[in-house]
């Protein structure tokens, strides 16, 4: 059940436990603070709005992973715990990526052509850069509105939150 045409569901919760959860064989937590934690990650990462039904599909996520649900007087997971604070993502991108990410965080859309400016590299460079930052679902590419030939890039959520991460460390490349 994707929550957009961006980003996957199942990439969703596997963000959200890379970032947030420790996993080990004595490790516990109760499913309502996870859900919870899912709940706030979720709507940040995808600005839309959750469900039961998608608290359901997240369990059933969960499980699929081999985590088990342990039902009594409390609900709680086997094999997970939250983390008090957030694991900000590892960057494994090459230098011309996360400049490209850190550019693109400036404003809302960049063209192909001011994208190869700024970066001083050549057109076709650029669009390789942009092409790998769509495959990691991290940018959406449009036609401009006065110009069709032109191709708009843009950050989707979860791109400008990586970005914005990048930022916040302070990391120049």
């Amino acid at each position: 059940m994707p929550p957009d045409a961006q980003t996957p569901f199942t990439k969703i919760v596997e963000l959200f436990l890379e970032q947030w959860c420790e996993t080990g064989t004595d490790s516990t937590v109760s499913d309502k603070p996870l859900c919870t934690k899912f709940h706030a990650f979720y709507t940040r990462v995808t600005k839309g709005a959750v469900s039961g039904a998608l608290l359901e599909a997240f369990r059933a996520d969960l499980v699929q992973r081999g985590y088990q649900l342990v039902e009594g007087k409390r609900r709680y997971w086997f094999g997970l715990t939250l983390r008090k604070k957030w694991n900000k993502p590892v960057v494994d991108w090459s230098a011309r990526q996360q400049e490209l990410l850190l550019l693109l965080t400036q404003r809302e859309y960049w063209s192909i052509g001011e994208i190869a400016r700024e970066l001083h590299l050549s057109f076709p460079t650029a669009s390789r850069a942009v092409d790998h930052l769509k495959n990691r679902r991290l940018v959406t590419c449009g036609i401009g509105e006065s110009d069709r030939s032109r191709v708009l890039v843009r950050l989707n959520h979860l791109g400008n939150e990586i970005g914005h991460a990048l930022t916040d460390e302070g990391r120049h490349i």
